[in-house]
């Protein structure tokens, strides 16, 4: 018999260790996306509005992957 239940504790601790990481960056985005959209709001240049427009659909892709990466790892964790 080998023994393993030590090598699934090690791994749930990289995985929440990442998940942690994945977190904070969740959070700079979403901080990111909400002067975009202040930018797009309230900027009388146009150049800036546009500019802006086009950061947070950057951000919003962005945002995306984090999500589905953080969905992927949360099952990892509830799975072990």
């Amino acid at each position: 018999m080998i023994a393993t239940w030590h090598l699934v504790t090690v791994d749930q601790a990289r995985l929440s260790e990442e998940l942690c990481d994945l977190d904070a960056k969740q959070h700079v985005l979403d901080m990111k996306i909400r002067e975009s959209a202040d930018q797009q709001r309230y900027s009388s240049d146009v150049r800036q509005r546009y500019q802006a427009a086009q950061d947070a659909a950057s951000y919003v892709g962005e945002m995306d992957r984090l999500m589905t990466r953080m969905r992927v790892m949360s099952r990892s964790i509830s799975a072990t």
